[in-house]
């Protein structure tokens, strides 16, 4: 492909300028390649009615070093200086069912002041916003991420559908650096146009006017495809594909998980990324204001363990405040624990009060699935906000996002949580507020013009990562609309958990009687327990093992019964004439493994889980062992079991081997059970 270097001028943005203009150095580079590439492709839908879906498919791949060098003609031989190994990594995303990049050909091809289409806002033009009604972008200089991802190269590809019902594909590069560094591959290979370099250089045809445009040559695109492994589009499909090569994975991946608390590869933080700030449209058919998002990594889809249950939840309150804004009145269906208030304001619309709409619901760790054996991650921790999680309590989390569907924020510790408590371990406050975007902002007596509409006045106060929104003028005037919703928000959700006298002195007795355990019960590791849920979350938990000189007693994976009651698999190896043995269940907490008899002595509630010992499952070979008795507390608890007669059992070497499983009833799901085995009477 041939080459064109932006020629330098006063008026001119440089590379370095562009490379900045996000202003956004806190957020993970893929965290922000997908907020601002899925929101490109979202908008571009060929459909925006209800039910219909973008397809996007990000791969994370290699081609041949040699190939994708050649291609850039000018950078070749500094290419192959700087890239020896056989081949190079890239990521591409590809969309379809997409318009792709429409729009003319060449710059002189411009008819009409604005009429740019696609491909001159995405490739050879910036700060070109997207005007459709819903989009997400309102600054145009989003897509420079995607210069920040590899060494500044982007590859775009593209097909399109014609007048006549005719198609055309499209391929062209490009490359936006800092012209400053010593690192700048146009400056080390001679590459400029004038006295100095910009830093910004195309790659494609060159018209009479030097000037860059894409290829169109069929053939051609077909053999780059080829060299670069990217799948074509078939022969009426539409779409585009970005292609970033040159990638540190390693780099890459260090840089998504930034407290080094998640466990994965790169396209495994990328699903998460998707997840993060696409669940209002992820696979959600639901999805009132357009296409849902149809996506795979790869070409799989995210499934089973891959998709959180944290944002699946989100989804839920999301879909919620959905139907509230359909019907404008907070009166819709919904599960009777997930709570939807209205955020009203006076004298700020034309057409009603009602800014928009908060779902929201407390949580505990069994319903977001952190519980054994499942093991996810606190939401912090999904969140990349590890940081905000402490040991005075865990912070409410508010998300929001306008009709387009990605999150903006996810408020942990800001003006849109003040006012409201901290929750207690394990409880987790979560909430989605959406607002009303076809409200329109009442103008000022005597000012004529269009109503602007919410949706577009918070579009407007978006940055160009549009991580916030932050209230500007309008009408010659400084609104606070936001400034409202931030004030409002908590106190409808503080209002909801308001707590009476009793709850308060309740909670008072057993924070007394947790310091009271703290003081008299024995220290942490205490007693002979197999521990059955794993400090580090989201990490699979070991076997856990418990050896004596006459025992060896070994718990497998648990999982949930159909009944909500725990299984716990265990097997156990008895020798040296042992003739008893009492399994039992212990609670442990941060501080304390607290036995059954010293929890209801010293705390004075029923221990927090019971053994179900009619489901008990006990074999000794292929024979099912019936020498077993429950064990009850004082509160008539069943809480263990004691096996006996084993002396007759033993084989030729002297050992028993027995296989079962345990069920238990978990009632408190914010304190861990831990299975405990020890030799003799209990």
């Amino acid at each position: 492909m041939k080459n064109v270097v932006l020629r330098a001028s006063s008026m001119t943005q440089s590379g370095k300028y562009l490379l900045r203009s996000i202003q956004n150095e806190s957020m993970p580079k893929i965290d922000l390649l997908i907020r601002e590439c899925l929101q490109n492709s979202l908008d571009a839908a060929v459909s925006r009615n209800k039910g219909e879906k973008v397809f996007v498919d990000i791969q994370v791949g290699s081609c041949e070093t040699k190939k994708i060098n050649a291609l850039f003609d000018g950078l070749t031989k500094e290419l192959n200086k700087r890239f020896t190994s056989v081949t190079v990594d890239y990521i591409s995303l590809r969309d379809s069912n997409t318009v792709g990049l429409t729009g003319p050909l060449k710059e002189e091809d411009i008819k009409e002041e604005g009429n740019y289409g696609n491909l001159r806002k995405l490739v050879y033009d910036f700060g070109q916003p997207q005007v459709e009604e819903n989009s997400g972008g309102s600054w145009g200089i989003g897509k420079t991420v995607c210069y920040r991802i590899g060494i500044g190269i982007v590859i775009y590809y593209s097909k399109i559908k014609l007048a006549g019902n005719k198609f055309e594909s499209r391929l062209a590069a490009m490359l936006i650096e800092d012209e400053t560094s010593p690192k700048s591959l146009l400056r080390s290979a001679g590459l400029k146009n004038g006295n100095t370099s910009k830093g910004i250089a195309w790659w494609g045809n060159e018209d009479i006017n030097g000037s860059s445009y894409p290829i169109t040559d069929e053939d051609e695109i077909a053999a780059i495809l080829k060299d670069l492994q990217i799948q074509a589009y078939t022969a009426d499909e539409t779409g585009t594909t970005i292609i970033i090569p040159y990638i540190d994975q390693q780099a890459l991946e260090i840089n998504a998980n930034p407290y080094g608390t998640l466990q994965g590869k790169l396209k495994d933080y990328i699903g998460l990324a998707v997840q993060r700030w696409y669940f209002p449209r992820l696979y959600n058919k639901e999805y009132e204001f357009g296409a849902y998002l149809e996506f795979t990594i790869n070409g799989y889809k995210i499934r089973g363990t891959k998709i959180r249950p944290y944002f699946q939840e989100m989804q839920k309150l999301y879909n919620i405040t959905t139907k509230a804004i359909l019907n404008d009145n907070q009166n819709v269906e919904k599960p009777s624990d997930i709570y939807i208030a209205a955020i009203d304001m006076n004298s700020t619309f034309s057409d009603g009060r009602t800014a928009g709409f908060v779902a929201y619901k407390k949580y505990n760790e069994a319903e977001l699935s952190m519980l054994p054996p499942n093991n996810e991650p606190q939401p912090y921790t999904l969140l990349l906000r590890d940081d905000d999680d402490d040991d005075t309590g865990n912070m409410p989390v508010i998300a929001y996002c306008r009709q387009a569907g990605m999150v903006i924020n996810y408020e942990i510790n800001s003006a849109w949580t003040h006012g409201l408590p901290k929750l207690t371990e394990g409880e987790f406050l979560l909430g989605f507020f959406q607002p009303n975007g076809k409200k329109r902002l009442r103008k000022p007596d005597g000012m004529s013009g269009i109503e602007i509409t919410l949706d577009e006045y918070l579009r407007s106060t978006e940055r160009a990562d549009h991580s916030n929104w932050e209230d500007k003028e309008v009408y010659g005037k400084k609104q606070r609309i936001i400034e409202k919703i931030q004030k409002n928000l908590p106190k409808k959700i503080a209002a909801t958990y308001e707590e009476s006298a009793e709850e308060r002195k309740a909670k008072a007795d057993q924070s007394l009687q947790r310091n009271l355990g703290k003081a008299f019960l024995p220290p942490s590791g205490f007693g002979k327990a197999a521990p059955v849920r794993p400090k580090t979350p989201g990490k699979p938990p070991a076997t856990p093992v418990f050896k004596t000189h006459n025992l060896s007693f070994k718990l497998e994976d648990m999982s949930f019964s159909d009944n909500g009651s725990v299984c716990v698999p265990f097997s156990m190896t008895v020798k040296n004439g042992l003739d008893n043995i009492h399994l039992y269940l212990k609670a442990h907490t941060s501080q304390q493994e607290i036995d059954p008899g010293t929890w209801e002595k010293d705390i004075g509630s029923n221990f927090p889980a019971v053994v179900l010992y009619e489901n008990l499952e006990l074999y000794l070979g292929k024979v099912a062992y019936t020498s077993v008795e429950p064990v009850y507390s004082s509160k008539h608890v069943c809480y263990g079991i004691h096996i006996s007669q084993l002396a007759s059992c033993y084989d030729a070497k002297g050992k028993i081997t027995l296989q079962g499983k345990l069920y238990f009833k978990h009632n408190d799901p914010t304190i861990s059970i831990r299975v405990v085995a020890e030799e003799g009477d209990r």
